[in-house]
């Protein structure tokens, strides 16, 4: 045995699990010729090696790793393993990505700065060991996504980019959603018919929606005014009513009264009479807004005279 100190060290299976067991048996006799280590025994597949602190000079396996530009192979405990350089640190290596740029060693390991080059579906970018990657744009003709679900046909240009090959336009309303799907036309869905809604004509009333997209009212409503009474539509069965102050002027349609004014309440009452005779005498030229009338016509007039007179009347009102 060696006069030196011993330290004892224990080899495992794992450990050990690299080499042939049989060959390490056939180097004991050599490992003690050269009186560094001494096999004492193998239990169980365990080698028990008792070992002076001259033990890390020699190991069992002469096939020294290799340990990249980085690192150098060291024995420790009759185990080849490696360990970092540290007369190779900030020299210049290559780690074997072509991602990375400027590689040099630090502690054992050989890194660089990292760049991502990130491809799309008309642009191939790759890695080239630089700051910047190698480009290759797709050719015009090949078919892409721009991302806009509102264009269709898209394309890419020929230089990088995807293009559209044409727009929609996609409009909703409250009975009817329309969203854009990358074709030329829409999805549409079609709201239930419950659904309130609101036409834009105020002459309609319980506007819904029809389940087929469009808006319709349950019923309709006629609002007419008057001089004396305005009537508007609101949505409703029934009108808005805003009667005239009762000193506007109206007409009652009648052609012998004057001075016609609305009575605040929505009605036209009439004024004076105009006429000294009977109202027939109103529609003759010359009476009509005269408040006497012409001499000569106070008299009773012939029967030929009175029908072309009522004539007269009438056509007056009609106007």
């Amino acid at each position: 045995m060696p006069s030196a100190k011993l330290r004892c060290c224990v080899a495992t299976n794992s450990r050990l699990s690299a080499y042939n067991w049989s060959i390490w048996l056939s180097r004991a006799t050599h490992l003690v010729y050269e009186n560094r280590h001494t096999v004492l025994a193998s239990v169980m597949g365990v080698l028990v090696v008792l070992a002076s602190p001259a033990a890390n000079a020699f190991c069992f396996s002469t096939d020294k790793p290799s340990c990249g530009p980085c690192g150098v192979a060291r024995c420790a405990d009759g185990f080849w393993e490696c360990v970092g350089d540290p007369t190779r640190n900030g020299a210049a290596c290559n780690d074997n990505n072509a991602c990375t740029y400027n590689d040099i060693c630090n502690n054992g390991t050989c890194e660089g700065t990292t760049v991502t080059c990130t491809s799309t579906a008309c642009r191939t970018q790759t890695c080239n060991g630089t700051p910047s990657c190698t480009i290759t744009n797709v050719p015009s003709s090949t078919s892409c996504n721009d991302g806009n679900a509102c264009t269709y046909s898209d394309h890419c240009d020929g230089a990088g980019s995807c293009v559209a090959g044409g727009t929609v336009t996609c409009t909703s309303t409250t009975c009817q959603t329309q969203t854009c799907n990358g074709t030329s036309s829409c999805t549409i869905v079609n709201a239930p018919s419950s659904t309130l809604c609101d036409d834009s004509n105020a002459c309609t009333y319980g506007d819904h929606c029809s389940g087929g997209g469009a808006c319709v009212g349950s019923g309709t409503v006629t609002c007419t005014s008057t001089a004396c009474q305005t009537q508007t539509c609101n949505n409703t069965p029934s009108c808005t009513i805003t009667n005239a102050p009762a000193s506007a002027p109206c007409s009652d349609g009648n052609v012998c009264t004057s001075s016609d004014h609305c009575d605040g309440s929505g009605s036209c009452v009439s004024g004076p009479s105009i006429c000294c005779n009977s109202n027939s005498d109103c529609a003759l030229p010359g009476n009509i807004g005269a408040k006497t009338c012409s001499s000569g016509l106070l008299g009773p007039l012939d029967l030929r005279g009175r029908l072309q007179a009522l004539h007269r009347l009438e056509h007056v009102r009609r106007q």
